[in-house]
């Protein structure tokens, strides 16, 4: 009988056993998942907000305007003939280079609308020269180059940083006459496009007029 008890133990034993490796198993198993779960969790909602940033990186635009737009103004044909825009980089955004930038240029001419895109061309100056680059009646566009911009304040390179000051002028072949819109589009490599719209004003007897 002794014999027999202790073999009915014996089994008992092996079962507890068992029972307890394959509740050590489950754990292990459920711990597994539950850590896969996790680790997606946490990838899916880097991902989501690696999105959500660009997606308002590309919503948004790098560039601000610093100021008032001016025009120059050829008082001789009564028309508006280059467009002053100051510009700053917007605060957080990333530098931009300035060279794979483009601008679009649209304005009605009186008798029909004139439409250019062009690649921007960039120049340096130092404060020396800061009073020409910023008095909008002392520039003239050199040779066939329709948009230039001229940095006033920064660095000597050609990146648009924080702290950078510049004034892109545009030209505006045949020029706008009074009350014409004038829509010019600057297209940095990230970001949104700037735009600038405005109506020119009815009087242009003045060299220099106000846009705004």
């Amino acid at each position: 009988m002794k014999g027999k008890l202790n073999i009915k133990k014996a089994r008992k034993g092996i079962v507890g056993i068992e029972a307890a490796i394959v509740l050590i198993a489950f754990v292990i198993v459920a711990a597994a998942l539950a850590f896969v779960v996790l680790n997606m969790g946490f990838t899916t909602t880097q991902k989501s907000k690696e999105t959500m940033s660009s997606g308002l990186s590309e919503a948004s635009s790098a560039l601000e305007i610093d100021g008032t737009v001016l025009a120059r103004v050829d008082t001789s044909n009564q028309r508006v003939v280059v467009v002053a825009i100051p510009l700053k980089l917007a605060s957080g955004k990333a530098p931009i280079d300035m060279r794979k930038t483009a601008v679009s240029i649209a304005f009605y001419n009186g008798s029909k609308w004139k439409t250019d895109t062009i690649q921007l061309k960039g120049y340096i100056y130092t404060t020396d020269n800061s009073s020409r680059v910023t008095d909008v009646t002392q520039y003239e566009l050199s040779n066939s180059i329709k948009a230039e911009l001229h940095f006033y304040m920064g660095d000597t390179d050609e990146i648009f940083e924080y702290g950078d000051k510049a004034i892109l002028y545009v030209e505006l072949a045949e020029g706008a006459p009074a009350y014409a819109k004038i829509l010019i589009e600057l297209k940095p490599p990230v970001g949104a496009p700037l735009t600038i719209e405005r109506i020119v004003p009815p009087n242009l007897t003045d060299q220099v007029v106000v846009l705004g």
